[in-house]
């Protein structure tokens, strides 16, 4: 049942003010209801998306918004009363509902929010902590609707302390003159035979590691790659997309990620490098 549901895709800009971001957002949405007379099953067989049982084709996140007042019926000797049946299935990945209060004067009191998750992918902790964040941004934008977007801090203090002062506390010292490269070289002496990557079921050795990069390395040395000179690295995630990262720093180039599965465009002037060729 897809009654007045829209699939909807809005930019976010962290440099935006809030109000700028909700404006684009209400902008998106209206465009889409100038639309609204195509079916959604009709939209569905336009785009033909990837077919997968482990997802809704066209989007994950439901916001569903039932502003529609409770209905009573008085009866001689008989009082009837809407009872909602909670059938505990999650249609999509995260559903996020909101439902408008009345007081028994029937005057507006606020508004409800329940998330529904699949119990496959989300869990109890995970859903609380949506709520939690869903609230402090609603908080924020209330107190200050023109702050930036990137601005509306979604950690509480257990969470920052943990993701800012444990997961990310590698800072030690290293000499001033050290680059990459010589790091590089160091921990490969320290530990050769100690895993440096693993990746889908494949690992590679510092000793291992170290060996491809150099002879990707004199490669893209002997057809010009050095100092100032830029190589795309077209590549998805894997093993060699770590070998062709660090066979262009010892090169002496610098390189661009460049992603694979996006629409093409016109690229600057850069070496390519083919590096299922030379791994």
């Amino acid at each position: 049942m897809f009654v007045n549901t829209l699939v909807l895709r809005t930019e976010v800009d962290a440099a935006d003010e809030f109000t700028r971001h909700l404006a684009r957002a209400r902008d998106a949405a209206l465009g889409a209801f100038g639309h609204a007379d195509v079916p959604f099953e009709r939209l569905v067989e336009v785009l033909n998306p990837e077919r997968s049982t482990a997802r809704h084709p066209l989007f994950q996140v439901m916001l569903s918004f039932e502003n529609l007042r409770a209905s009573r019926i008085d009866l001689r000797g008989l009082t009837l009363d809407v009872v909602d049946i909670d059938s505990a299935v999650a249609k999509f990945d995260l559903q996020l509902t909101l439902t408008e209060a009345f007081d028994g004067d029937g005057a507006p009191n606020g508004l409800g929010a329940a998330f529904t998750y699949a119990t496959d992918l989300f869990d109890a902790a995970t859903a609380h902590g949506f709520a939690d964040r869903f609230v402090r941004v609603l908080e924020t934008v209330v107190a200050d609707p023109a702050v930036r977007v990137g601005d509306i801090d979604l950690l509480d203090g257990d969470e920052r302390s943990l993701v800012l002062e444990r997961w990310n506390d590698t800072a030690h010292e290293v000499e001033s003159s050290s680059t990459l490269v010589d790091l590089f070289e160091a921990q490969v002496r320290r530990t050769p035979g100690a895993v440096a990557l693993e990746f889908e079921g494949r690992s590679l050795t510092f000793a291992e590691f170290d060996s491809r990069v150099n002879r990707v390395a004199r490669h893209l040395v002997s057809v010009g790659v050095g100092p100032e000179s830029t190589v795309g690295l077209a590549m998805r995630r894997s093993l060699d997309l770590l070998v062709g990262m660090y066979a262009i720093v010892k090169a002496g180039g610098a390189y661009v990620p460049v992603d694979p599965d996006q629409p093409r465009i016109v690229m600057p002037t850069f070496w390519l490098l083919p590096l299922r060729l030379w791994c």
